[in-house]
């Protein structure tokens, strides 16, 4: 993953993914591109509860065990793959609806944020600092 950044804010990304034979592009305003095919998050299915998975690894955890209690039933677990980029483009794909996280490092963010922002995906930061919609909005 690469992830250009200029005074805080990431204005182009690229992720090779070697064992899935995929490159993802993204440039900030002008979309995201899979194997150069423009791509789009896929519409959310009605009724189904989302899919997802819950990245508690580096929570505290009292924090780790009141998330896990209170999320109990209230979605699809998926087999997390324990890469941010693996994560983030299974939503661009479809193949999940979200994922959370709480250690947010640079090198493992700025890059796929972008990409699937660019692709109308929502990426927010929901502990403290301000929610925004769109994480090329630093």
């Amino acid at each position: 993953m690469v992830a250009w950044v200029v005074a805080g804010r990431t204005q182009a990304a690229w992720i090779a993914l070697p064992a899935r034979r995929q490159l993802l592009v993204a440039e900030l305003g002008s979309g995201s591109f899979l194997d150069g095919e423009r791509m789009r998050i896929p519409r959310a299915t009605d009724g189904d509860p989302p899919r997802g998975v819950i990245m508690s690894r580096y929570m505290p955890s009292d924090l780790g065990e009141t998330v896990a209690r209170r999320m109990e039933g209230r979605f699809r677990p998926t087999q997390p793959t324990g890469s941010a980029a693996i994560e983030y483009t299974d939503i661009l794909k479809g193949e999940r609806d979200f994922v959370v996280y709480y250690r947010l490092l640079p090198w493992d963010h700025a890059a796929p944020a972008l990409i699937l922002a660019e692709a109308g995906g929502c990426v927010a930061h929901v502990a403290g600092g301000s929610t925004r919609r769109d994480p090329r909005a630093n």
